[in-house]
C-alpha cells in the first residue's frame, strides 16, 4: 500500500486555500474521495482537486511537517495539513 499526497483547493468562509492530504491507498481515486471527505468534516468546501502524486519518504530531504504528515498517514492511513 503507498501514500497518496492529494492537493485540494478549498475554501472556508472568505478564504481559499491549497490543503495538503497524505492517504494510504494504491487506488488514487479512492485516495481522492477520502481526502475530499476528510476535509469537508473539518468545515471546508473543496473546490476542486488540484493533483494525486505517490509519494515516499525520500521525497522529503529534511525533518518538516510535510513528512511528519507522510509518517502520521503511513501509521494512521490518513494526515492533512490545514491553513495556519
Amino acid at each position: 500500500m503507498c501514500i497518496q499526497l492529494v492537493v485540494l483547493s478549498a475554501r472556508r468562509g472568505n478564504q481559499s486555500d491549497l490543503i495538503s492530504v497524505w492517504v494510504k491507498d494504491s487506488d488514487a481515486d479512492a485516495a481522492a474521495a477520502r481526502a475530499r471527505a476528510v476535509i469537508a468534516e473539518q468545515g471546508y468546501e473543496v473546490q476542486s482537486l488540484e493533483a494525486v502524486t505517490p509519494t515516499t519518504a525520500d521525497d522529503y530531504f529534511r525533518r518538516c511537517p510535510s513528512l511528519e504528515a507522510f509518517e502520521k498517514a503511513q501509521r494512521e492511513g490518513i494526515a492533512w495539513r490545514l491553513p495556519e
